[in-house]
């Protein structure tokens, strides 16, 4: 039996950023499979699933100015009970099906909120827990990439 394969693409909404922008820029996440039939994935724990993939750092930011990766906001652990892989549940949002020859797309807000001021002085851009493009600094250049997973060979390069 043939190996269905898939591609994804990574694509921000806005290819520059300021920190004094109340708006993050919009991650999206372009899936296709060359598959001849539909292709159903369960995304809790993926990519696919990039509220979650933001927040468990499946992300890595590295700044090409100075060369270091940019720390992200990451939660190890996230509880709850056993998911249910069944049409109608609560779950079902996390079933992604693919349509042959069809894009689907997901997408996310790629920024945590408003940055946190630290004690009583604020800059606007003091970051207690960086996630996306928290953090970033005027004037560089960054590199989106995929961690460690199934989809770690996927790159977004900015312009």
């Amino acid at each position: 039996m043939p190996v269905a394969e898939i591609s994804i693409k990574l694509q921000l909404s806005q290819p520059t950023h300021h920190y004094s922008n109340p708006v993050a820029p919009e991650l999206s996440i372009t899936v296709t499979s060359d598959s001849d039939k539909p292709l159903t994935m369960f995304t809790w724990s993926t990519l696919l699933n990039p509220k979650l993939a933001l927040l468990r750092n499946h992300f890595i930011i590295t700044d090409l100015t100075t060369g270091v990766e940019v720390p992200q906001f990451a939660i190890s652990c996230i509880r709850r009970g056993i998911f249910k892989r069944v049409r109608g549940c609560e779950d079902e949002k996390y079933l992604l099906t693919i349509e042959p020859g069809l894009p689907k797309v997901v997408s996310i807000s790629f920024g945590g909120k408003r940055p946190l001021p630290k004690g009583s002085e604020w800059d606007g851009r003091v970051i207690h827990s960086a996630a996306g493009v928290d953090g970033l600094e005027p004037g560089h250049r960054y590199r989106l990439d995929v961690a460690e997973g199934p989809f770690a060979h996927v790159v977004a390069v900015g312009d």
